[in-house]
């Protein structure tokens, strides 16, 4: 079985935070709710995003150091 991540490195957590602070954005009157959803849809967009590219070049260091060690021995 997997271990499970901690809540904070994970998407969800980030995705919830955003929205609560679109949320609380609208409550003090700072957004209005009719952009609050464009806003919410492009912060989540932009997390996806940014989890991906890190998860992504993860995978190709962790390759290249395990081709590098590979080819040292």
């Amino acid at each position: 079985m997997d271990k499970l991540k901690s809540g904070w490195k994970t998407s969800e957590f980030w995705t919830t935070c955003i929205l609560q602070g679109v949320s609380l954005a609208v409550i003090l009157g700072m957004v209005n709710s009719t952009e609050s959803a464009t806003l919410t849809d492009s912060l989540t967009k932009m997390i996806t995003a940014i989890f991906t590219l890190a998860i992504s070049g993860g995978t190709t260091l962790a390759y290249i150091k395990s081709r590098f060690d590979l080819k040292n021995k």
